[in-house]
């Protein structure tokens, strides 16, 4: 049976966005699906520039919720020719979830004047953070989570934006504060930071969430 209620709390937000530049709320809608499609392409074209890739040379295989619904527009303008849509494309984040590495960063702040560095110093704090980054590997690994280390001189920014492209569902990052507190900050792919938490807690959170995607 046709749900008008529904439809109308569909296109109440289309009407919305539409009505101050004179569209209907399919045309709003249709104007958003490019826009999203074209953010799609964006992401793609910078995930292949960064390793040297030519979208056109590879398949398209879409998943997700929203399964197939982009892949045409999102391949035409990508100038790829095929496209490859899995059983259940839906089912492929939870899959990714399962099998990809959670991913540490570890870096520490140290606040002086230049003429008070010392290099001696500054080994010493990368030691410890090198320490407590192979202790938190090892408790995840005890407890069948697969991480690995990302200890490149590169800025926290960066490798934020290299693991939400790589599809990495969690991140953890360590520096001085976490090192003095025994926590580690949590970073998820969809919902952003999410604070500060012990090794334990975070073990649990992921565990339990792998269980109920089974």
């Amino acid at each position: 049976m046709f749900n008008k209620s529904l439809l109308k709390r569909v296109q109440a937000p289309c009407l919305r966005i539409g009505k101050p530049l004179n569209l209907s709320a399919r045309e709003a809608a249709a104007g958003i699906r490019r826009i999203v499609d074209e953010r799609m392409a964006d992401e793609v074209r910078v995930f292949a520039a960064k390793r040297g890739l030519e979208p056109r040379e590879f398949t398209l295989l879409p998943f997700g919720g929203a399964g197939a619904v982009h892949a045409a527009a999102v391949a035409a303008e990508l100038g790829i020719a095929r496209i490859l849509v899995p059983p259940r494309p839906g089912a492929f984040s939870a899959l990714g979830l399962l099998c990809s590495d959670v991913v540490h960063d570890f870096i520490r702040s140290e606040l002086r004047p230049i003429s008070a560095l010392d290099p001696a110093h500054g080994e010493d704090l990368f030691l410890d953070l090198e320490a407590r980054a192979r202790e938190v590997h090892g408790l995840l690994a005890e407890a069948g989570i697969r991480s690995r280390l990302d200890t490149r001189n590169e800025k926290v920014g960066k490798k934020i934006r290299e693991a939400t492209l790589e599809k990495i569902p969690y991140m953890l990052v360590i520096g001085g504060r976490e090192v003095e507190e025994d926590t580690v900050s949590v970073r998820e792919r969809s919902d952003g930071d999410l604070g500060a938490s012990s090794v334990r807690d975070f073990v649990e959170r992921v565990l339990t969430e792998v269980r109920e995607r089974r």
